[in-house]
């Protein structure tokens, strides 16, 4: 019995023998242990004390468990009931503990006891309620993160969702299919494969693919695809998708924008070489005009009709690549839009109203008027051709607040004055707007545009310092959002100066200087018709060179703003220190921002714009010539 009751206190776990009135006999050393740490004393829980006593008074404080236990205790004990196990919680003075506790009959020299084993099953609890913790704090995390996590078999269904929050589809939908049945056909190689490496070779891979809902709607997302291990490849994929479809907006519109850029400075270019030409083309046709009364006269003016279509075409490409010449002055917005609505009704026709909505307390901008005349000019022709049976075109205006971002990508935050010019026309397509702004792009039947209208107003929008975007669907018609910074400072609003045409024959000495030796000679030819004497030089470097060796300064330098080595204005401002007072004619097949412009090297200089003919040159000429020395 000794041996026996040793073996018992040395076991980990309490015990203690019941006999069939519910008297212990018997308790180990461990049981004891227990009462004396949670404050009980041998009267109650020790040998001699009725246990079901002890649970029948704990059913009465409220333990409803504790009734339970002495139902099934009492079962045993008669020989009815079944050896059973349960959990329980018990506040110790330490801290609140949990234990197991299991009973079960046993027969000696024919008296049946029940023997009732208690384990401390605390650290169990505790981790079971960690694990159970940690999983509710995986599936919140997984519940809103940014991404969708999915886990997929090796066939690509899906065995794991984290969450669903679109309309488009549920999760039962999504569930136990394949994921590849989702994947867009052009996408479907690059999918699988990626399933592959990751099972086959552990290998993680990114991609991205768009996705089309029932509704229509196009959303792109990174994809990342890698093996779900647990120490080895388990062969199952961890399939996440970040939705991308703003940011791949964001990217369309850069790779279009710097797409513009690219084919206006090739316009640009194009423009400028060729109005070097057509300068050549106009000022030999018109000479050879004013010196023949025969047959050849008709086929000067022809020639000279035909160049001037062709310098009409090349002034549409630098407005497209925002190379033209402007003249901004502080304006009003309003004041334009009145000025240019009557011309425009008589443009498109009575078919199509025009209406205003005009901000009375608009704020000026610094723009050319004259080339926003053109924007709503091209823009209403524009909106007249997309209805073809009548309708509106609404102009507005509009003071706005831009903090962040704006209808454009790359919009600085300011104020700004909109132009809206709105249509109940056919409207556009995404397709179409992506490429709305190109030169030379149309959706008119040949022979019915050119292709530049749009493509003018993004490039004067641009060059004024503002930024242009469309809104449209089809059949919805179509919205032009026109944005022009709010002017800064007090300067006032100075009238266009005006030039009449003055006497063009002269017998001053003149410089003239230009690279290219086709607008050199047809220049030196109509100088030296209207009366003046002309040195001509091939380079700047050349004509320094003119200028030190002839020892007094020059009337008149005719000078091309772009050419190899030193520029026009580089020249001007050499020949400037020693001649202060030289006054400048600079010309040019465009104007670029990157150049010294007239303004930069002061008063006494004015710019021509290529092609020129032989009275626009004569005119300017003399017009520089006359002007006052302190103008």
């Amino acid at each position: 019995m000794k041996l026996a009751n040793a073996i018992l206190d040395a076991l980990p776990v309490n015990i203690a023998l019941l006999r069939g009135d519910g008297e212990i006999v018997l308790v180990n050393e461990a049981w004891r242990a227990f009462a004396k740490a949670n404050g009980a004393g041998p009267a109650n829980v020790n040998e001699g004390c009725n246990y079901l006593a002890v649970c029948d008074r704990a059913a009465r404080e409220g333990c409803a468990q504790a009734a339970s236990v002495a139902q099934d205790l009492r079962n045993l004990l008669q020989g009815q009931g079944t050896p059973f196990s349960t959990e329980y919680p018990c506040d110790s003075p330490q801290k609140a503990r949990w234990f197991s506790m299991e009973a079960m009959p046993v027969s000696f020299e024919g008296q049946g006891y029940v023997v009732v084993r208690h384990a401390d099953t605390t650290a169990l609890h505790e981790s079971e309620l960690a694990l159970k913790q940690a999983e509710r704090r995986f599936e919140s995390i997984l519940e809103n993160a940014p991404v969708y996590i999915l886990l997929l078999d090796a066939q690509g269904v899906v065995q794991f969702i984290n969450r669903i929050d679109t309309p488009d589809v549920t999760k039962n939908e999504i569930l136990g299919k394949s994921l590849f049945d989702t994947v867009a056909p052009a996408s479907l190689p690059t999918a699988k494969a990626a399933v592959r490496a990751a099972l086959e070779r552990g290998e993680i891979s990114t991609f991205s693919l768009s996705h089309r809902r029932r509704d229509g709607s196009v959303r792109w997302f990174a994809i990342r695809v890698g093996p779900l291990r647990d120490g080895s490849v388990t062969g199952q994929v961890v399939w996440s998708a970040a939705d991308v479809t703003e940011q791949h907006a964001l990217e369309e519109q850069l790779l279009q924008a710097q797409k513009m850029e690219s084919i206006g400075q090739l316009a640009g270019g194009i423009a400028h070489d060729f109005n070097n030409l057509l300068t050549a083309i106009i000022g030999h046709a018109e000479l050879l005009r004013l010196h023949t009364v025969d047959a050849n006269h008709e086929r000067a003016s022809q020639i000279l009709s035909t160049a001037n279509r062709a310098a009409d075409l090349t002034r549409k490409l630098l407005a497209f690549s925002r190379k033209q010449m402007l003249q901004p002055l502080r304006i009003n917005l309003n004041d334009v839009v009145r000025d240019v609505v009557t011309l425009i009704g008589n443009l498109i026709g009575r078919e199509v109203r025009i209406e205003t909505q005009l901000d009375p307390s608009l704020p000026s901008v610094l723009a050319d008027p004259t080339q926003i005349e053109q924007v709503l000019i091209n823009l209403a022709v524009n909106a007249r051709d997309a209805m073809p049976h009548g309708g509106t075109i609404t102009i507005g205006t509009d003071a706005i607040e831009v903090d962040t971002g704006g209808k454009t990508p790359g919009m600085k935050p300011g104020r700004y004055v909109v132009i809206t010019v709105a249509d109940t026309g056919l409207g556009m397509d995404s397709a179409t707007i992506a490429r709305a702004f190109e030169p030379f792009f149309t959706t008119k039947e040949k022979g019915k545009g050119t292709g530049l209208g749009l493509s003018v107003v993004h490039g004067i929008v641009k060059q004024s310092g503002g930024y242009v975007s469309v809104e449209s669907e089809p059949g919805k018609g179509t919205i032009f959002y026109l944005c022009f910074p709010v002017a800064k400072g007090s300067a006032e609003v100075l009238p266009r100066r005006t030039v009449n045409l003055p006497q063009q024959r002269g017998h001053e000495h003149i410089l003239l200087i230009d690279d290219e030796s086709a607008v050199r000679e047809i220049a030196v030819e109509i100088l030296k018709s209207h009366g003046y004497e002309v040195t001509a030089a091939p380079s700047g470097a050349v004509a320094l060179e003119l200028a030190k060796s002839r020892g007094q300064p020059f009337d008149l330098v005719v000078a091309d703003v772009s050419m190899p080595g030193l520029s026009g204005p580089e020249v001007a401002l050499q020949l400037r220190k020693l001649w202060p007072n030289l006054r400048v004619l600079l010309v040019s097949g465009y104007s670029d921002e990157a150049l010294v412009g007239p303004e930069a090297l002061g008063a006494r200089t004015s710019f021509l714009q290529k092609p020129y003919g032989v009275s626009q040159l004569g005119a300017r000429v003399r017009e520089v010539l006359d002007t006052a020395d302190d103008a």
